[in-house]
């Protein structure tokens, strides 16, 4: 009984911990997606209502939490665009958190772009030079697990 204890809390571990990754892959499904350009000569105003504190109010508010969020840096003056899934939302949450973000900005320039009622693969939007600069060729490098530090 107590061997057959322990297989059974080894599977259930062993299950619990699959279960719990997240894995990228090259269907991918983007809703939104912002871009900011350079953070001095010139600035980009748009870095004044970043993305960040957007997201960090909307999940307080909401009781939601973002967490697959993919960032391509573009430049070395802050130069980044940022793609969410924000699979994590209800249909309706997602509608509101796009809707909102776009109603926040105050420069709108083309900076963001909304997929919300047609989704685009991930991998179509990132551009070949970005993707394939580094010898790990699949979307995992741009997972951005560092959005709230």
């Amino acid at each position: 009984m107590k061997n057959l204890f322990s297989l059974f809390i080894f599977l259930f571990f062993l299950v619990s911990c699959k279960s719990t990754q997240t894995e990228t892959n090259d269907n991918t499904s983007i809703r939104y997606q912002e871009s900011y350009g350079s953070v001095c000569c010139p600035k980009d105003i748009n870095h004044d209502y970043h993305i960040y504190k957007f997201v960090e109010d909307f999940e307080k508010n909401n009781d939601v939490n973002i967490k697959e969020v993919y960032k391509v840096i573009t430049g070395k003056e802050g130069e980044a665009t940022y793609y969410f899934t924000l699979n994590e939302l209800s249909p309706v949450l997602q509608k509101k958190f796009v809707t909102e973000r776009i109603a926040s900005l105050k420069v709108k320039e083309n900076r963001y772009k909304d997929y919300l009622n047609s989704p685009e693969n991930l991998k179509e939007l990132i551009p070949n030079n970005y993707l394939y600069q580094t010898e790990n060729k699949d979307l995992k490098q741009f997972k951005d697990s560092t959005f709230w530090k």
